[in-house]
């Protein structure tokens, strides 16, 4: 009789845990048409676009980013030295052209990354990365843009 209580007391906190773990990814869009994923409600002068289950959600955007968003989140995941980068995750992105110096035109990537610091809290970290030529390696040489 008390292995079967046990049991059931087992059971029953994996069915609240479990419960607990999945919680709802926002996509929202704000004015100037920038889409960024959060796992708080939207801001007030954003609008909801979409809402998932995180789980599903994170997937389906890292199978939606392009290479040079995955080159990007890899490269500043790996080179911040984030205390624990394997809880890292792409929080939003945005890609623009711009013109180089002595170079010529190239991909810009913005990101935001979420991880854990020392404390174990959650921070957010915002980084720029300019793309080599084929629009898939993290430029690492110094560079300036043309005005």
């Amino acid at each position: 009789m008390l292995r079967l209580h046990l049991h059931m007391m087992v059971g029953l906190i994996c069915l609240l845990c479990a419960s607990n773990a999945s919680a709802t990814l926002y996509k929202c869009k704000n004015a100037q048409g920038q889409v960024s994923f959060s796992d708080l409600p939207c801001p007030i002068d954003s609008k909801v676009t979409e809402t998932k289950s995180t789980a599903k959600a994170f997937a389906a955007s890292e199978a939606n980013q392009s290479k040079s968003e995955q080159a990007c989140f890899k490269f500043h995941n790996t080179e911040q030295n984030f205390i624990a980068p394997e809880t890292s995750t792409l929080l939003s992105s945005s890609k623009k052209f711009v013109s180089v110096k002595r170079v010529g035109a190239r991909q810009l990537v913005s990101i935001t990354i979420k991880s854990k610091n020392e404390h174990g809290i959650f921070i957010k970290s915002s980084f720029d990365c300019l793309m080599m030529g084929n629009g898939e390696t993290v430029n690492q040489d110094p560079y300036e843009l043309n005005e």
